[in-house]
Order: C-alpha cells, then sequence, then structure tokens
C-alpha cells in the first residue's frame, strides 16, 4: 500500500532535480542502502558489464561493483514532469523545447535523436529518439 502511494506521488508530482547534483533526492557516489531509504528498489533484470540496474516507478539507477550510484536515470513522460528549482518542466516536452526551458543547454543531433546537456561537467542529459515527438529520458552522470 504505501509503495503505491509513493508511486502516485512521485507520478502526481513533478520530481526534483538540481541540476550536475541530484534527481529525486539520489547523488553520484550514493551508496544503495542510502538510495534504499529514499526508494523502494526492485533489480532491474537487465545484464550490464560491471554495473546493476535498479528500478523505482520511472527511475533507474546504476550502481558500479562498489554498490555506489553512477547513473540516475528517469522516463520523463512516466512521471509529473521535473522541478528545477523555480521551473517545472512537464512530462511531455520536446527536445527543442526541453533545452529553451533550463538554462545552459545545449542541443545537438546524434544517430538517433536529438540529445540535451544541460550545466557544467556531468550536468544534465536529456534525448528524445527520431520518430518520437517528446524527450523520453533524462540522466544525471556519465551514462
Amino acid at each position: 500500500m504505501l509503495t503505491a502511494l509513493l508511486m502516485l506521488s512521485m507520478n502526481a508530482a513533478p520530481i526534483p532535480v538540481e541540476v550536475g547534483q541530484s534527481i529525486a533526492g539520489v547523488r553520484i557516489g550514493m551508496t544503495r542502502a542510502e538510495v534504499s531509504k529514499l526508494h523502494k528498489l526492485k533489480p532491474e533484470g537487465i545484464e550490464r558489464s560491471g554495473r546493476t540496474g535498479y528500478v523505482s516507478g520511472p527511475l533507474l539507477f546504476l550502481f558500479n561493483p562498489q554498490d555506489e550510484v553512477v547513473l540516475v536515470s528517469l522516463e520523463l513522460q512516466k512521471t509529473g514532469g521535473l522541478r528545477v528549482g523555480k521551473l517545472v518542466v512537464p512530462a511531455k516536452i520536446s527536445a527543442a523545447d526541453f533545452a529553451k526551458k533550463l538554462p545552459n543547454c545545449t542541443l545537438s543531433e546524434g544517430s538517433g535523436g536529438h540529445a540535451i546537456h544541460c550545466g557544467e561537467g556531468a550536468g544534465l542529459d536529456a534525448y528524445d529518439s527520431y520518430g518520437g515527438k517528446f524527450v523520453s529520458w533524462v540522466h544525471l552522470g556519465p551514462g
């Protein structure tokens, strides 16, 4: 029951994001035990070289062999959007509009769609797919 309520609240309200810092309160380098205190984790079930994936609703967390977060990702269209400071990014937004909405973002074309990078260093990355109208994934970490 509590899990269902957490999932509903995660989907209803925008997910908090600090560019280059955290998504949904999770930072790069946190341990799985720390993340488990914030989110109910289920194994992702995909084999990855040197990384273990866990999901919590629309969120994906990848952990290195030391059990530290190396990537926080979310399926934007399965959320209530993002909250970045006072800005709210809707769940359905084009790559071009995403890049315009947040400060310090660049939009580029890749082999499979558009890529957006916001901020310095790790920053925040977002992607769409050719043929799709909206951003599909948002990442914190070096993917």
